[in-house]
């Protein structure tokens, strides 16, 4: 149940960040940026 909940606000929460101030998506989600990843950072492609 609480796995349902948690996805639910996650969707809210993204689908009206646009319409809140950076602050406030912080606040609520943690961070205002989009993820980045580089290419290496698994490790993986490492030698």
């Amino acid at each position: 149940m609480s796995a349902v909940a948690i996805t639910l606000w996650y969707a809210v929460a993204r689908r009206v960040e646009q319409h809140i101030p950076d602050w406030l998506t912080r606040v609520v989600l943690g961070s205002a940026a989009t993820p980045t990843y580089s290419r290496h950072a698994s490790g993986r492609d490492q030698a």
